[in-house]
């Protein structure tokens, strides 16, 4: 019997694009890990909607853990994100523009990613996969995903 809930979120496409790596790499995993049941759920890349839609699913799921995935450029690389900042920018799917606003007003300005980051690297290095650390996840959605989920721990 399965015995622990994994959440793991990726990314509609955005900036006009017909396709998002996260959406696509996401529908690729297992329903089941071991005892791990694995639940998928896609994220709006809308600022006003995806930290909203996350703490939503949390809700929901009670999952034990939370694995979120995104797209970043065109680097093949997996980059483990080890800090998520209070600060937003850019312009989402729906054209709202956030420049240098916090994502929680009197917030900490960062706050570091509870997941064993040094484990995971050296295991997806060991499994061949080309993987780095990344010290924070830019200022767009996956960002805004990453600080809402470690502001609610």
């Amino acid at each position: 019997m399965l015995s622990r809930t994994l959440l793991v979120t990726c990314f509609e496409p955005f900036g006009g694009s017909a396709r998002n790596a996260s959406l696509e790499a996401v529908s690729r995993l297992p329903d089941t890990i071991g005892p791990w049941r694995l639940e998928k759920r896609q994220l709006p890349v809308r600022w006003n909607d995806a930290g909203a839609q996350l703490e939503e699913f949390l809700r929901d799921l009670r999952p034990a853990a939370l694995l979120c995935t995104g797209q970043a450029g065109p680097e093949p690389v997996a980059r483990i994100e080890r800090l998520g900042v209070n600060l937003a920018e850019g312009t989402d799917n729906a054209g709202c523009a956030r420049h240098e606003e916090p994502l929680l007003p009197g917030g900490p300005d960062a706050l570091f990613s509870t997941l064993p980051c040094a484990a995971m690297l050296r295991r997806l290095t060991a499994e061949g996969v080309s993987a780095r650390f990344s010290f924070h996840a830019g200022l767009y959605l996956c960002n805004c995903v990453l600080y809402t989920a470690l502001s609610l721990s």
